[in-house]
């Protein structure tokens, strides 16, 4: 019995490693990663210029998803300035509109978690 369950576990392991090798997605190459990343979150950015946790589909858009996707377009290339500047002016109407007396970068004052 026990030999069989050895077999049956180097058979699925043997076709588990067939199957990732031969997958497109093993011949993707880190630049096609990135470019189709960047792609990505280059068609999510919201109207307003930003980006938040429901993929701009609302006006959820927050200062640090905005951020954080921005720096990632502008290491991603030049063919995404226009949207990197779209952000860069989302980020500095918050941070102008947020709280003189705080720490606070906006004025949102929630937390979300999903």
């Amino acid at each position: 019995m026990r030999s069989i369950f050895v077999g049956v576990c180097i058979a699925v392991a043997a076709i588990a490693v067939f199957w990732v090798e031969s997958s497109p997605a093993a011949a993707t190459t880190p630049a096609a990663a990135i470019d189709k990343g960047a792609r990505w979150l280059a068609s999510v950015q919201g109207a307003d210029g930003g980006w938040g946790q429901d993929s701009g589909l609302s006006n959820g858009n927050d200062v640090a998803n905005t951020a954080v996707a921005a720096l990632a377009l502008l290491r991603a290339g030049k063919q995404y300035d226009s949207n990197v500047e779209r952000a860069l002016a989302f980020l500095l109407k918050r941070v102008e509109a947020s709280p003189a007396d705080g720490l606070a970068i906006t004025n949102v004052q929630e937390r979300r978690f999903r």
